[in-house]
C-alpha cells in the first residue's frame, strides 16, 4: 500500500505509530503537515521531544518513520496541502489511500476534492474532546454499478463557523457560544492585551501587587461584569452580588498560605504555588464552582504572566488556566442571561473559534479504526470484491457516560455537491511548450460545440466570454475591435496550464444552457492528435 498522511498531530503520530508496527504492509510513506513543533504539543503528540521544539512536524514524523521502518519510502513535505500546483490530482493518484488528520475545514474539504477527482480513497479522521469519527470514501471502482452513487467528502460537510456580532454578544447574548466568545474578550481586557478592545468600560485587573490585592483586584472585576456593568440591561435575569463573590475569593485565600497571601504576584512562581485547578472537565459547572476557579484560574494566570512564563496574546486552549477561565466566565455569563446548557466546561471551550480540544485515548482509538478501515477497503478494492455490506463506511465514538461505538454507512450523494454532482472530463493534452487558455477554448468550441461562458483555476477567472479577464462594471467600454483584440491578447498572454490543474468550466450546448463541468487537464506525450477529451470517473 501507497499512504499520504495529512497533518501530524495527535492522530497523525498515532497513525504513524500503526505503520511502524506493521512496515511490510506499505511500500511508501508522504507525510504532509506546515506546522512546527511547539512545547504545548508534546504532551499528547508522543512523537515529539523537547529536542524537536522549532522543528517541523512533518519531518520529525518522516525521520521517526526512516529510523523505525526503513524499507519504507519515506517522504514529508513542510507546507500547507492547499497547493493544486503542489497537491492536486496528479500528485493524490500516486497513493492508494490517504488518510486526513487535521482539525480545520478548509484543507479536509481540498483533500476530499482532490482525492475525488484523483480516484483515490479517502479516509478521514476526527475527534474532539471524548467524541471521534472516522469515515471512508472509497473511489468509484468500489461500488457496482446496480449501487446508487454515494457522498463524497463535500457532499454534507460544511464549515459552520459563523461570526458573532459584537453587539450581539455584549448586549443580547442566546446561545453558548455568544458567552463564551464573550468571556475570550473579558479575558483580554482583564489583563489588558488588546490595544483595540471594545470593553473598554472594563478597568483592567492590577497584578503587580500581593496576591491578596490580586484577589481582590478580580472581585472587583467579577462585580463590575456580572453587576454593575449588567444593571440597566433588560435581557438581564440574575446578577451576581458582592457576598457571593467575596464568599468564593475566602474560599480561595483559604486555599493559600499565609506567605503566599503575602508574596507578590512574581513570587512564587506558577508551579511553586498551592493553587491548582480543581473542576472536573466532564461534569457541569455550578455557579458558585465557576465563581471559585474564575479566581484560581485568573490568579494561576496572571502570576505565570508576571513570571514571563507566559505571553498572553489570544485564546490559547494549550493553556489550562486559560481554558478554565474562559470557561468559568462562560458559565457565569449563561447564568446572567437565564441560558441553559448540559454542556461541560470541555465542551464549551470547543465554542471558541474552531478548536477542538485532543484526547489521546481518542486520537489513539480514532487513529486504529481509520487504519483498519483503510485496509479493509484497500483489500476490497484489491481482490476487486467490490461493495462489501458488511464494511460500514462510518464509525463514530460517542461521549457519554460509557464509549458508544456506532457503525453506519454512507449517505447517497447530494445532487447539489460542487465536486461530485458537476460532471467530471479529462483533456488528455500532447505536450506542448505552452497551452494557454484560449486554446482550450478555441478546442472545446470548435471540436466539441460547446459555447464557453467562463473558465476558473484555482479560485481565479481565467476566461469569461466577450469580458477579458480582470474586467469590471466600471471600466471604460472600449469599442467592438479594441475589445476583440483585448479578449484575443489576454486568452494568449495568460500563464500556462499546468499539469493536472483543475478548470471549471461554464458552458452551454445547443441543447441546453446554464452547464458546469469539471476538467482535468493531463499531459500525454503518446497522444498523437493534440488533444483527447475523455469521461472521467461519473
Amino acid at each position: 500500500m501507497n499512504l499520504c498522511i495529512v497533518g501530524c498531530g495527535g492522530i497523525g503520530c498515532e497513525v504513524a505509530k500503526l505503520v511502524v508496527h506493521a512496515p511490510a504492509r506499505y511500500a511508501s510513506v508522504a507525510v504532509i503537515d506546515m506546522d512546527s513543533i511547539e512545547l504545548s504539543n508534546i504532551n499528547r503528540q508522543f512523537l515529539y521531544s523537547r529536542d524537536d521544539v522549532g522543528r517541523e512536524k512533518a519531518h520529525v514524523t518522516a525521520d521517526y518513520l526512516r529510523a523505525r521502518a526503513p524499507s519504507i519510502k519515506t517522504t514529508s513535505y513542510s507546507e500547507t496541502v492547499i497547493n493544486p500546483k503542489r497537491f492536486g490530482p496528479s500528485f493524490f493518484s500516486q497513493y492508494d489511500v490517504t488518510v486526513t488528520c487535521l482539525d480545520a475545514f478548509a484543507p479536509r474539504q481540498y483533500v476530499g476534492e482532490m482525492c475525488w477527482f484523483a480516484d483515490r480513497l479517502l479516509v478521514d479522521a476526527g475527534t474532539s474532546g471524548l467524541s471521534g469519527s472516522v469515515t471512508g470514501y472509497p473511489p468509484a471502482s468500489y461500488w457496482l454499478s446496480k449501487d446508487s452513487t454515494m457522498e463524497c467528502y463535500n457532499c454534507y460537510n460544511r464549515d459552520t463557523h459563523i461570526d458573532i456580532p459584537i453587539c450581539t454578544m455584549k448586549n443580547k447574548p442566546t446561545r453558548p457560544e455568544h458567552c463564551v466568545s464573550y468571556s475570550i474578550l473579558l479575558v483580554q481586557r482583564m489583563y489588558d492585551v488588546d490595544p483595540f478592545s471594545e470593553l473598554t468600560e472594563y478597568m483592567p485587573i492590577n497584578y503587580s501587587g500581593s496576591i491578596d490585592k490580586l484577589l481582590s483586584e478580580i472581585a472587583r472585576f467579577l462585580y463590575y461584569s456580572f453587576n454593575t456593568h449588567l444593571s440597566d440591561n433588560p435581557s438581564v435575569s440574575a446578577m451576581l452580588d458582592m457576598e457571593d463573590i467575596d464568599k468564593a475569593k475566602q474560599t480561595v485565600t483559604h486555599l493559600l498560605t499565609a506567605s503566599e497571601r503575602e508574596d507578590e504576584v512574581i513570587q512564587p512562581c506558577i508551579k511553586h504555588t498551592s493553587l491548582s485547578i480543581s473542576y472536573t472537565l466532564h461534569e457541569r459547572m455550578s455557579v458558585n464552582q465557576a465563581l471559585k476557579e474564575v479566581f484560581i484560574s485568573a490568579t494561576m494566570l496572571a502570576k505565570s504572566i508576571a513570571c514571563k512564563e507566559y505571553t498572553l496574546t489570544t485564546y490559547d486552549r494549550n493553556n489550562p488556566h486559560l481554558v478554565a477561565l474562559v470557561a468559568g466566565l462562560a458559565v457565569l455569563r449563561m447564568h446572567s442571561f437565564g441560558i441553559t446548557t448540559t454542556l461541560t466546561p470541555f465542551e464549551l471551550t470547543t465554542l471558541a473559534g474552531s478548536i477542538v480540544p485532543a484526547v489521546t485515548f481518542t486520537n489513539a482509538a480514532v487513529a486504529a479504526l481509520a487504519m483498519k478501515l483503510a485496509h479493509m477497503i484497500f483489500s476490497a478494492l484489491t481482490t476487486r470484491q467490490h461493495h462489501i455490506e458488511t464494511i460500514s463506511l462510518q464509525h463514530f465514538i460517542k461521549n457519554s457516560r460509557r464509549i458508544l461505538l456506532i457503525n453506519d454507512d454512507l449517505r447517497p450523494s447530494n445532487p447539489a455537491c460542487v465536486v461530485c454532482s458537476i460532471p467530471y472530463y479529462i483533456l488528455k493534452v500532447k505536450d506542448t511548450p505552452f497551452l494557454s487558455v484560449g486554446a482550450i477554448v478555441d478546442y472545446l468550441t470548435r471540436d466539441l460545440s460547446f459555447t464557453i461562458s467562463a473558465i476558473y483555476g484555482d479560485g481565479m477567472l481565467l476566461y469569461e466570454d466577450n469580458v477579458p479577464s480582470g474586467w469590471t462594471d466600471d471600466s471604460s467600454t472600449p469599442g467592438a475591435d479594441d475589445k476583440t483584440e483585448q479578449i484575443q491578447n489576454t486568452l494568449q498572454s495568460v500563464s500556462q496550464i499546468y499539469d493536472g490543474e483543475i478548470l471549471k468550466l461554464k458552458y452551454s450546448s445547443h441543447t441546453q444552457e446554464q452547464l458546469s463541468m469539471n476538467v482535468m487537464v493531463q499531459t500525454d506525450n503518446t497522444l498523437e492528435a493534440t488533444y483527447l477529451f475523455t469521461a472521467g470517473h461519473v
